[in-house]
């Protein structure tokens, strides 16, 4: 919860560090985790692939990148049963 309260300075800092220095892989993989902990899924997906562009190599980006679009295609398939349970 600590971690959470203090995520819209991380989101400030990164997006300072990346206005400096756009292809920064290590700030955009590491914005996106902070937006993957604010459960801003879309989000942190473009952000991973801005990451993947400037860095292609990175296994945790490209894993990454698997889970969340894992992660929102399940949710997708929850809310779609969901409206047509109702």
């Amino acid at each position: 919860i600590r971690v959470l309260r203090r995520a819209p300075e991380a989101v400030a800092t990164y997006r300072e560090l990346l206005a400096a220095a756009p292809e920064d892989a290590d700030a955009l993989f590491n914005l996106g985790h902070v937006y993957f902990g604010l459960h801003l899924y879309e989000q942190a997906q473009l952000t991973w692939r801005a990451a993947k562009q400037v860095d292609p190599l990175a296994v945790d980006i490209r894993t990454n990148l698997r889970l969340v679009a894992r992660l929102r295609r399940v949710r997708a398939t929850s809310l779609d049963a969901a409206r047509q349970a109702s």
